[in-house]
Protein backbone atom coordinates (compact mmCIF):
# COMPACT_ATOMS: atom_id res chain seq x y z
CA UNK A 1 0.00 0.00 0.00
CA UNK A 2 1.17 3.58 -0.86
CA UNK A 3 1.70 5.99 1.91
CA UNK A 4 3.36 9.33 0.96
CA UNK A 5 1.78 12.03 3.29
CA UNK A 6 2.61 12.47 6.73
CA UNK A 7 3.35 9.61 9.40
CA UNK A 8 2.12 12.03 12.54
CA UNK A 9 2.80 10.53 16.31
CA UNK A 10 0.91 12.44 18.48
CA UNK A 11 2.18 11.90 22.50
CA UNK A 12 -0.66 11.56 24.56
CA UNK A 13 -1.22 10.54 27.77
CA UNK A 14 -3.12 7.71 28.06
CA UNK A 15 -3.90 7.89 31.01
CA UNK A 16 -6.38 11.16 30.81
CA UNK A 17 -9.01 12.35 28.87
CA UNK A 18 -6.35 12.86 25.92
CA UNK A 19 -6.73 16.58 25.90
CA UNK A 20 -9.30 19.42 26.16
CA UNK A 21 -11.13 18.06 22.87
CA UNK A 22 -11.73 15.01 24.02
CA UNK A 23 -15.88 13.70 24.32
CA UNK A 24 -17.19 11.82 27.11
CA UNK A 25 -17.64 8.27 26.27
CA UNK A 26 -19.47 5.41 28.19
CA UNK A 27 -16.44 3.28 29.53
CA UNK A 28 -19.68 0.56 30.36
CA UNK A 29 -20.66 0.35 27.27
CA UNK A 30 -16.83 -0.02 25.58
CA UNK A 31 -16.96 -3.39 28.09
CA UNK A 32 -19.89 -4.42 26.72
CA UNK A 33 -19.23 -4.17 23.09
CA UNK A 34 -15.95 -5.99 23.61
CA UNK A 35 -17.57 -8.74 25.59
CA UNK A 36 -20.70 -9.34 23.08
CA UNK A 37 -18.19 -9.24 19.93
CA UNK A 38 -15.37 -11.21 21.74
CA UNK A 39 -18.09 -14.16 22.59
CA UNK A 40 -16.80 -16.13 19.55
CA UNK A 41 -12.89 -16.26 20.83
CA UNK A 42 -10.48 -17.26 18.96
CA UNK A 43 -12.16 -19.14 16.62
CA UNK A 44 -13.02 -15.64 15.04
CA UNK A 45 -15.51 -13.94 12.68
CA UNK A 46 -15.06 -15.32 9.34
CA UNK A 47 -17.20 -14.73 6.84
CA UNK A 48 -20.43 -16.73 6.18
CA UNK A 49 -19.79 -18.21 9.61
CA UNK A 50 -22.66 -17.75 12.90
CA UNK A 51 -20.05 -15.82 14.58
CA UNK A 52 -19.28 -13.43 11.60
CA UNK A 53 -23.38 -12.90 10.68
CA UNK A 54 -24.30 -12.45 14.78
CA UNK A 55 -21.34 -9.62 15.20
CA UNK A 56 -23.14 -8.05 11.87
CA UNK A 57 -26.40 -7.92 13.50
CA UNK A 58 -25.00 -6.41 17.15
CA UNK A 59 -23.23 -3.99 14.86
CA UNK A 60 -26.31 -2.67 13.80
CA UNK A 61 -28.82 -3.08 16.64
CA UNK A 62 -26.11 -0.81 18.53
CA UNK A 63 -26.20 1.55 15.98
CA UNK A 64 -29.69 1.31 16.05
CA UNK A 65 -29.91 2.25 19.81
CA UNK A 66 -27.07 5.18 19.17
CA UNK A 67 -29.92 6.81 17.15
CA UNK A 68 -28.10 6.36 13.58
CA UNK A 69 -29.56 6.59 10.29
CA UNK A 70 -29.54 3.49 8.28
CA UNK A 71 -27.05 3.93 5.58
CA UNK A 72 -28.08 1.12 2.97
CA UNK A 73 -31.70 2.38 1.68
CA UNK A 74 -33.56 1.64 5.26
CA UNK A 75 -31.14 -1.02 6.86
CA UNK A 76 -27.67 -1.01 8.28
CA UNK A 77 -26.63 -4.92 6.63
CA UNK A 78 -25.01 -4.19 2.95
CA UNK A 79 -24.77 -8.28 1.78
CA UNK A 80 -22.95 -8.94 -1.01
CA UNK A 81 -21.03 -11.94 -2.47
CA UNK A 82 -17.36 -12.09 -3.72
CA UNK A 83 -14.98 -14.77 -4.16
CA UNK A 84 -12.07 -14.23 -1.71
CA UNK A 85 -9.01 -15.63 -3.68
CA UNK A 86 -8.48 -17.43 -6.84
CA UNK A 87 -10.21 -21.19 -6.47
CA UNK A 88 -11.97 -20.72 -3.45
CA UNK A 89 -15.90 -20.30 -2.82
CA UNK A 90 -17.65 -17.24 -3.13
CA UNK A 91 -18.69 -15.91 0.11
CA UNK A 92 -21.25 -13.79 1.65
CA UNK A 93 -19.49 -10.60 3.39
CA UNK A 94 -22.03 -8.22 5.41
CA UNK A 95 -20.53 -4.51 5.74
CA UNK A 96 -22.65 -2.63 8.27
CA UNK A 97 -23.21 0.99 8.15
CA UNK A 98 -25.18 4.00 9.72
CA UNK A 99 -25.25 7.86 9.26
CA UNK A 100 -25.29 10.90 11.51
CA UNK A 101 -26.65 14.07 9.31
CA UNK A 102 -24.73 17.13 9.70
CA UNK A 103 -25.96 20.34 11.38
CA UNK A 104 -24.73 22.45 8.85
CA UNK A 105 -26.54 23.18 5.77
CA UNK A 106 -23.53 24.74 4.13
CA UNK A 107 -21.41 21.24 4.55
CA UNK A 108 -24.40 19.00 3.29
CA UNK A 109 -22.17 17.75 0.48
CA UNK A 110 -19.61 16.66 2.56
CA UNK A 111 -18.93 13.33 4.11
CA UNK A 112 -16.75 11.66 6.98
CA UNK A 113 -16.39 7.86 6.73
CA UNK A 114 -15.47 6.49 9.72
CA UNK A 115 -14.36 2.60 9.48
CA UNK A 116 -12.74 0.08 11.23
CA UNK A 117 -13.06 -3.63 9.99
CA UNK A 118 -15.27 -6.60 12.37
CA UNK A 119 -13.73 -9.82 10.84
CA UNK A 120 -10.97 -11.64 12.36
CA UNK A 121 -9.99 -15.46 10.94
CA UNK A 122 -8.01 -16.27 13.92
CA UNK A 123 -4.47 -15.82 14.78
CA UNK A 124 -1.65 -17.63 12.67
CA UNK A 125 1.29 -19.51 13.91
CA UNK A 126 3.99 -16.59 15.45
CA UNK A 127 1.67 -14.24 15.64
CA UNK A 128 0.18 -12.42 18.71
CA UNK A 129 -2.69 -10.59 17.38
CA UNK A 130 -6.02 -11.77 19.21
CA UNK A 131 -9.19 -11.46 18.99
CA UNK A 132 -9.80 -8.36 20.82
CA UNK A 133 -6.74 -6.69 19.23
CA UNK A 134 -7.72 -7.83 15.85
CA UNK A 135 -9.55 -5.82 15.53
CA UNK A 136 -12.56 -5.65 18.19
CA UNK A 137 -11.13 -2.86 19.94
CA UNK A 138 -11.18 -0.74 16.81
CA UNK A 139 -15.30 -2.09 16.02
CA UNK A 140 -15.79 -1.18 19.98
CA UNK A 141 -14.56 2.61 19.69
CA UNK A 142 -16.50 2.75 16.15
CA UNK A 143 -19.88 1.61 17.92
CA UNK A 144 -19.07 4.54 20.60
CA UNK A 145 -18.07 7.05 19.03
CA UNK A 146 -22.09 6.72 17.20
CA UNK A 147 -22.91 7.86 20.51
CA UNK A 148 -20.18 10.34 21.03
CA UNK A 149 -20.30 11.95 17.71
CA UNK A 150 -24.13 12.32 17.92
CA UNK A 151 -24.23 14.37 21.02
CA UNK A 152 -21.76 16.95 19.37
CA UNK A 153 -23.96 17.98 16.67
CA UNK A 154 -21.58 17.42 13.56
CA UNK A 155 -21.52 20.24 11.21
CA UNK A 156 -20.55 17.17 7.92
CA UNK A 157 -22.36 13.81 7.42
CA UNK A 158 -20.55 11.26 9.46
CA UNK A 159 -20.50 7.45 8.03
CA UNK A 160 -19.84 5.09 10.52
CA UNK A 161 -18.93 1.94 9.18
CA UNK A 162 -17.86 -1.83 9.91
CA UNK A 163 -16.22 -3.47 6.95
CA UNK A 164 -16.14 -7.15 6.43
CA UNK A 165 -14.12 -9.34 4.52
CA UNK A 166 -10.76 -7.55 5.44
CA UNK A 167 -8.80 -10.68 6.07
CA UNK A 168 -9.66 -11.93 2.78
CA UNK A 169 -8.48 -9.14 1.07
CA UNK A 170 -10.35 -5.79 2.05
CA UNK A 171 -13.03 -6.82 0.44
CA UNK A 172 -15.22 -5.10 2.61
CA UNK A 173 -13.66 -1.68 2.05
CA UNK A 174 -13.51 -2.28 -1.37
CA UNK A 175 -16.49 -2.74 -1.70
CA UNK A 176 -17.84 0.86 0.27
CA UNK A 177 -15.80 2.59 -1.82
CA UNK A 178 -16.59 1.22 -5.64
CA UNK A 179 -20.37 0.44 -4.80
CA UNK A 180 -21.08 3.78 -2.87
CA UNK A 181 -23.53 5.81 -4.10
CA UNK A 182 -21.60 8.42 -2.89
CA UNK A 183 -19.08 9.86 -5.68
CA UNK A 184 -15.13 9.92 -4.15
CA UNK A 185 -15.11 13.93 -4.28
CA UNK A 186 -18.02 13.78 -1.76
CA UNK A 187 -15.97 11.79 1.12
CA UNK A 188 -14.00 14.64 2.68
CA UNK A 189 -12.22 12.04 4.85
CA UNK A 190 -11.53 8.66 5.97
CA UNK A 191 -11.12 8.05 9.41
CA UNK A 192 -9.77 4.03 10.14
CA UNK A 193 -9.74 2.78 13.24
CA UNK A 194 -7.58 -0.55 13.78
CA UNK A 195 -5.94 -2.24 17.15
CA UNK A 196 -6.08 0.70 19.26
CA UNK A 197 -7.19 -0.97 22.56
CA UNK A 198 -4.20 -3.30 22.80
CA UNK A 199 -2.05 -2.03 25.74
CA UNK A 200 0.61 0.03 23.96
CA UNK A 201 4.32 -0.15 24.52
CA UNK A 202 5.40 3.49 24.25
CA UNK A 203 2.06 5.10 25.55
CA UNK A 204 1.39 7.53 22.13
CA UNK A 205 -1.26 7.59 19.90
CA UNK A 206 -0.31 6.96 16.42
CA UNK A 207 -1.58 8.59 13.35
CA UNK A 208 -1.01 7.81 9.96
CA UNK A 209 -1.77 10.42 7.34
CA UNK A 210 -2.32 11.07 3.51
CA UNK A 211 -3.43 13.87 1.64
CA UNK A 212 -4.14 15.58 4.76
CA UNK A 213 -3.98 19.18 5.07
CA UNK A 214 -1.91 20.64 7.97
CA UNK A 215 -5.30 22.93 8.91
CA UNK A 216 -6.89 19.16 9.03
CA UNK A 217 -4.15 17.08 10.94
CA UNK A 218 -4.70 20.18 13.57
CA UNK A 219 -7.70 19.01 14.60
CA UNK A 220 -5.74 16.04 15.59
CA UNK A 221 -3.44 17.75 18.02
CA UNK A 222 -4.64 16.49 21.28
CA UNK A 223 -4.67 18.80 24.13
CA UNK A 224 -4.78 22.35 24.30
CA UNK A 225 -1.78 22.82 25.58
CA UNK A 226 -0.11 21.71 22.42
CA UNK A 227 1.18 18.12 22.95
CA UNK A 228 4.57 17.38 21.11
CA UNK A 229 4.09 15.93 17.29
CA UNK A 230 6.51 14.10 15.44
CA UNK A 231 5.86 14.14 11.95
CA UNK A 232 7.75 11.88 9.73
CA UNK A 233 8.63 10.78 5.87
CA UNK A 234 7.30 7.26 6.31
CA UNK A 235 4.95 4.58 5.05
CA UNK A 236 2.48 2.52 7.40
CA UNK A 237 4.14 -0.79 5.89
CA UNK A 238 1.22 -2.74 5.82
CA UNK A 239 -2.12 -3.13 4.42
CA UNK A 240 -5.14 -1.27 5.62
CA UNK A 241 -8.77 -0.39 4.84
CA UNK A 242 -7.52 3.17 3.87
CA UNK A 243 -5.97 1.83 0.78
CA UNK A 244 -9.32 1.73 -1.51
CA UNK A 245 -10.29 5.14 -0.54
CA UNK A 246 -6.50 6.41 -1.33
CA UNK A 247 -6.25 4.89 -4.29
CA UNK A 248 -9.71 7.10 -5.11
CA UNK A 249 -7.79 9.82 -4.16
CA UNK A 250 -9.92 10.54 -1.00
CA UNK A 251 -7.77 11.64 2.24
CA UNK A 252 -6.95 9.33 4.89
CA UNK A 253 -6.44 8.99 8.12
CA UNK A 254 -5.63 5.58 9.98
CA UNK A 255 -5.49 5.60 14.13
CA UNK A 256 -3.65 2.98 15.96
CA UNK A 257 -1.88 2.30 19.48
CA UNK A 258 0.58 -0.43 17.85
CA UNK A 259 3.82 1.61 17.19
CA UNK A 260 4.98 -1.22 15.17
CA UNK A 261 2.28 -2.76 13.06
CA UNK A 262 4.18 -5.65 11.47
CA UNK A 263 5.59 -6.79 14.68
CA UNK A 264 3.35 -5.48 17.77
CA UNK A 265 4.72 -6.12 21.00
CA UNK A 266 1.03 -6.06 22.86
CA UNK A 267 -1.09 -7.72 25.72
CA UNK A 268 -3.84 -10.01 24.78
CA UNK A 269 -5.91 -8.38 27.80
CA UNK A 270 -7.68 -5.00 27.22
CA UNK A 271 -6.65 -1.80 28.52
CA UNK A 272 -9.47 0.12 29.16
CA UNK A 273 -8.33 3.09 30.30
CA UNK A 274 -6.23 3.54 26.84
CA UNK A 275 -9.12 2.46 24.93
CA UNK A 276 -11.36 5.10 26.78
CA UNK A 277 -9.09 7.86 26.36
CA UNK A 278 -8.70 6.80 22.76
CA UNK A 279 -12.01 6.76 22.02
CA UNK A 280 -12.17 10.02 23.59
CA UNK A 281 -9.93 11.58 21.59
CA UNK A 282 -11.16 10.27 18.23
CA UNK A 283 -14.94 11.71 19.02
CA UNK A 284 -13.67 14.78 19.82
CA UNK A 285 -11.11 15.40 16.85
CA UNK A 286 -13.87 14.31 14.38
CA UNK A 287 -16.52 16.50 15.78
CA UNK A 288 -13.81 19.27 15.74
CA UNK A 289 -13.28 18.91 12.13
CA UNK A 290 -16.66 18.08 11.46
CA UNK A 291 -17.19 21.36 12.23
CA UNK A 292 -15.00 23.35 10.87
CA UNK A 293 -16.45 25.33 7.81
CA UNK A 294 -13.60 27.14 7.02
CA UNK A 295 -11.74 23.91 5.54
CA UNK A 296 -13.16 22.98 1.67
CA UNK A 297 -13.04 19.96 0.30
CA UNK A 298 -9.78 19.24 -2.31
CA UNK A 299 -10.81 17.41 -4.68
CA UNK A 300 -7.31 17.21 -6.83
CA UNK A 301 -6.40 13.81 -5.47
CA UNK A 302 -9.78 12.66 -6.26
CA UNK A 303 -9.20 13.52 -10.08
CA UNK A 304 -5.99 12.61 -10.25
CA UNK A 305 -6.56 9.56 -9.14
CA UNK A 306 -9.24 8.56 -10.70
CA UNK A 307 -7.99 6.52 -13.79
CA UNK A 308 -11.59 6.30 -15.09
CA UNK A 309 -14.35 8.54 -16.74
CA UNK A 310 -18.24 9.22 -16.01
CA UNK A 311 -18.97 6.03 -14.35
CA UNK A 312 -20.42 3.67 -15.74
CA UNK A 313 -24.38 1.48 -14.91
CA UNK A 314 -26.13 -1.25 -16.56
CA UNK A 315 -29.10 -3.08 -15.85
CA UNK A 316 -32.20 -5.01 -17.17
CA UNK A 317 -35.41 -3.70 -16.77
CA UNK A 318 -39.89 -5.43 -17.26
CA UNK A 319 -42.22 -3.44 -18.40
CA UNK A 320 -46.19 -3.55 -17.49
CA UNK A 321 -48.99 -1.14 -18.39
CA UNK A 322 -51.46 -0.22 -21.24
CA UNK A 323 -51.26 1.44 -24.77
CA UNK A 324 -53.72 3.09 -27.57
CA UNK A 325 -54.04 3.95 -31.26
CA UNK A 326 -55.23 7.89 -31.62
CA UNK A 327 -55.65 10.12 -34.57
CA UNK A 328 -54.21 13.12 -34.20
CA UNK A 329 -56.49 15.00 -36.18
CA UNK A 330 -60.01 13.36 -34.87
CA UNK A 331 -62.15 11.78 -32.37
CA UNK A 332 -60.81 8.21 -33.17
CA UNK A 333 -59.50 6.47 -30.76
CA UNK A 334 -58.98 3.19 -29.79
CA UNK A 335 -59.19 1.55 -26.56
CA UNK A 336 -56.71 0.73 -24.39
CA UNK A 337 -55.25 -2.98 -24.12
CA UNK A 338 -52.13 -4.70 -21.93
CA UNK A 339 -48.13 -3.57 -23.19
CA UNK A 340 -45.21 -5.04 -21.91
CA UNK A 341 -41.92 -5.86 -22.53
CA UNK A 342 -38.35 -6.00 -21.19
CA UNK A 343 -35.04 -4.41 -21.41
CA UNK A 344 -31.51 -3.21 -20.65
CA UNK A 345 -29.78 -0.43 -20.28
CA UNK A 346 -26.84 1.12 -19.67
CA UNK A 347 -25.98 4.46 -18.06
CA UNK A 348 -23.44 7.13 -18.25
CA UNK A 349 -23.11 9.34 -14.98
CA UNK A 350 -21.25 13.07 -15.65
CA UNK A 351 -21.43 14.08 -11.71
CA UNK A 352 -24.00 13.79 -9.44
CA UNK A 353 -26.71 15.07 -11.55
CA UNK A 354 -26.87 14.14 -14.94
CA UNK A 355 -26.65 11.32 -16.83
CA UNK A 356 -27.07 9.98 -20.40
CA UNK A 357 -29.22 6.41 -20.29
CA UNK A 358 -29.49 4.53 -23.69
CA UNK A 359 -31.77 1.09 -23.88
CA UNK A 360 -32.83 -1.55 -26.13
CA UNK A 361 -36.29 -3.35 -25.39
CA UNK A 362 -38.65 -5.60 -26.48
CA UNK A 363 -42.17 -3.97 -26.43
CA UNK A 364 -45.45 -6.02 -27.19
CA UNK A 365 -47.89 -3.17 -27.72
CA UNK A 366 -51.72 -2.25 -29.24
CA UNK A 367 -54.92 -1.19 -29.64
CA UNK A 368 -58.84 -2.39 -29.74
CA UNK A 369 -59.85 -0.36 -32.62
CA UNK A 370 -63.52 -0.70 -34.27
CA UNK A 371 -62.25 -3.17 -36.76
CA UNK A 372 -61.09 -5.49 -34.14
CA UNK A 373 -57.69 -5.78 -31.98
CA UNK A 374 -54.49 -4.67 -33.69
CA UNK A 375 -51.11 -5.30 -32.03
CA UNK A 376 -47.16 -5.27 -33.02
CA UNK A 377 -44.05 -6.80 -31.21
CA UNK A 378 -41.29 -4.31 -31.64
CA UNK A 379 -37.86 -3.09 -30.48
CA UNK A 380 -37.30 0.18 -29.44
CA UNK A 381 -34.59 1.98 -28.62
CA UNK A 382 -35.04 5.34 -25.84
CA UNK A 383 -31.67 7.36 -25.05
CA UNK A 384 -33.25 9.43 -22.07
CA UNK A 385 -31.54 11.89 -20.24
CA UNK A 386 -31.67 11.74 -16.34
CA UNK A 387 -31.89 14.38 -14.31
CA UNK A 388 -31.19 12.60 -10.71
CA UNK A 389 -31.10 13.78 -6.67
CA UNK A 390 -27.34 13.34 -4.81
CA UNK A 391 -27.96 9.97 -3.13
CA UNK A 392 -29.84 10.07 0.52
CA UNK A 393 -29.58 6.66 1.68
CA UNK A 394 -28.54 5.26 -1.02
CA UNK A 395 -31.81 6.59 -2.58
CA UNK A 396 -31.97 8.58 -6.05
CA UNK A 397 -35.29 10.37 -7.24
CA UNK A 398 -34.45 10.68 -11.42
CA UNK A 399 -36.35 12.30 -14.09
CA UNK A 400 -35.83 11.21 -17.49
CA UNK A 401 -36.95 12.77 -20.82
CA UNK A 402 -35.45 11.88 -24.23
CA UNK A 403 -37.15 10.02 -27.26
CA UNK A 404 -37.00 6.64 -29.23
CA UNK A 405 -36.77 4.70 -32.27
CA UNK A 406 -39.42 1.70 -32.90
CA UNK A 407 -38.66 -0.88 -35.21
CA UNK A 408 -41.82 -3.45 -35.43
CA UNK A 409 -41.10 -6.74 -36.81
CA UNK A 410 -45.03 -7.81 -36.33
CA UNK A 411 -48.29 -7.24 -36.51
CA UNK A 412 -51.91 -9.34 -35.80
CA UNK A 413 -54.90 -8.50 -35.92
CA UNK A 414 -58.06 -7.70 -38.14
CA UNK A 415 -57.48 -6.95 -42.08
CA UNK A 416 -57.42 -3.16 -42.44
CA UNK A 417 -59.91 -1.96 -44.66
CA UNK A 418 -59.29 0.79 -46.40
CA UNK A 419 -62.60 2.43 -47.37
CA UNK A 420 -63.61 -0.07 -50.28
CA UNK A 421 -64.24 -3.29 -51.05
CA UNK A 422 -60.29 -4.48 -51.01
CA UNK A 423 -59.51 -6.21 -47.63
CA UNK A 424 -55.63 -5.42 -46.82
CA UNK A 425 -53.47 -7.61 -43.89
CA UNK A 426 -53.02 -5.58 -41.65
CA UNK A 427 -48.94 -6.16 -41.72
CA UNK A 428 -49.37 -4.26 -45.41
CA UNK A 429 -51.49 -1.36 -43.75
CA UNK A 430 -48.58 0.16 -40.80
CA UNK A 431 -45.41 1.53 -40.88
CA UNK A 432 -42.40 -0.81 -39.50
CA UNK A 433 -40.42 2.42 -38.79
CA UNK A 434 -41.10 5.19 -36.26
CA UNK A 435 -40.29 7.35 -33.52
CA UNK A 436 -41.19 9.27 -30.93
CA UNK A 437 -40.68 11.22 -27.44
CA UNK A 438 -40.95 9.68 -23.69
CA UNK A 439 -40.77 11.44 -20.52
CA UNK A 440 -40.57 9.52 -16.60
CA UNK A 441 -39.95 9.27 -13.01
CA UNK A 442 -37.72 6.87 -11.33
CA UNK A 443 -37.30 5.96 -7.89
CA UNK A 444 -33.92 3.98 -7.29
CA UNK A 445 -33.58 2.16 -3.79
CA UNK A 446 -29.83 0.80 -3.72
CA UNK A 447 -29.89 -1.64 -7.00
CA UNK A 448 -33.73 -1.58 -7.43
CA UNK A 449 -35.91 1.41 -9.38
CA UNK A 450 -39.52 1.61 -9.86
CA UNK A 451 -41.04 4.22 -11.91
CA UNK A 452 -43.18 4.84 -14.65
CA UNK A 453 -42.95 6.26 -18.10
CA UNK A 454 -45.10 7.92 -20.44
CA UNK A 455 -44.84 7.21 -24.65
CA UNK A 456 -46.22 9.54 -27.44
CA UNK A 457 -45.61 8.60 -30.81
CA UNK A 458 -44.42 11.40 -33.35
CA UNK A 459 -45.03 9.52 -36.47
CA UNK A 460 -47.93 7.72 -38.24
CA UNK A 461 -48.86 3.83 -37.62
CA UNK A 462 -50.54 3.44 -40.79
CA UNK A 463 -49.72 4.13 -44.50
CA UNK A 464 -53.23 3.58 -45.96
CA UNK A 465 -56.45 4.55 -44.92
CA UNK A 466 -58.51 7.79 -43.35
CA UNK A 467 -56.54 6.42 -40.33
CA UNK A 468 -52.81 6.75 -41.40
CA UNK A 469 -52.46 9.69 -39.13
CA UNK A 470 -53.09 7.71 -35.98
CA UNK A 471 -50.24 7.41 -33.38
CA UNK A 472 -49.57 5.28 -30.58
CA UNK A 473 -49.17 6.65 -26.92
CA UNK A 474 -48.45 3.87 -24.34
CA UNK A 475 -48.26 4.35 -20.34
CA UNK A 476 -45.94 1.65 -18.53
CA UNK A 477 -44.73 0.62 -15.04
CA UNK A 478 -41.35 -0.33 -14.99
CA UNK A 479 -39.30 -2.48 -12.24
CA UNK A 480 -35.31 -2.37 -12.70
CA UNK A 481 -32.40 -3.97 -11.55
CA UNK A 482 -28.71 -2.27 -11.49
CA UNK A 483 -26.00 -4.46 -11.85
Amino acid sequence: MRFIGYVLTACISLGSAAGANAQAVSRQRLEHSIAALGAAGEAGRKAGSPEGEAAAEYIAGAFEAAGLFPYYAGQYIDEFTAGPLVGEARKTYRNVAGIIYGSNYELDGDYIVIGAHYDFSGPTTGSSNTVIEDNISGVATLLELAYAVKECSPGRNVILVAFDGYEAGLLGSRRFVEENTLLPEDIFKMVNLSRVGARPADGTIHIFAEDTAAKELAHFSGSDNGPAITVESAGYGMRSDTEPFTHAGIPTIYITTVPEPANPAVESDTDYTTLQAVTGYVAGSVCSLAGDATIKRNTDSVKRNRKRGPRFEAGVSVLAGTSFFRETDGDTRGKTLFSGGAGVYGQVNFGRYFALRPEVQYIHSGSRLSTGRARMNSAVVPVSLVIQTPPYLAGSLQVLVGGYYRRSFGFSGADWYSGGDEAIPISSAMYRNGAGVHWGLNLRLKRFGIGVTTRYGLTDLYSVGASKNMRERATYGTISYNF
